[in-house]
């Protein structure tokens, strides 16, 4: 069950890393942006980490508040959440 889950992040992660890099460089052509609720559903959805990282790597949307605090929150909330998967399959 652990492996199914680690896949599934991995690729959620990939994909908010990917959306995320993909919206900055939409912004620099003067493109269609992706929209912010897409933007942050792949955060809420396990891609914290992926979005952060593309956050930090693009420079992209560190202005907005709830970027900031959404892509902490969604890895704190999924780290809680493995945590306790571990403790109640394994302990």
């Amino acid at each position: 069950m652990l492996k199914i889950l680690f896949s599934y992040f991995a690729c959620v992660n990939a994909l908010a890393f990917i959306v995320m890099a993909l919206d900055k460089w939409y912004a620099v052509k003067n493109k269609w942006r992706i929209p912010e609720y897409i933007l942050l559903a792949t955060a809420l959805l396990g891609g914290g980490v992926g979005m952060v990282t593309a956050m930090v790597v693009a420079r992209h949307k560190l202005s907005k508040a709830k970027f900031r605090i959404l892509g902490p929150l969604s890895i704190l909330a999924y780290v809680i959440l493995f945590a306790y998967l571990i403790f109640a399959l394994y302990v």
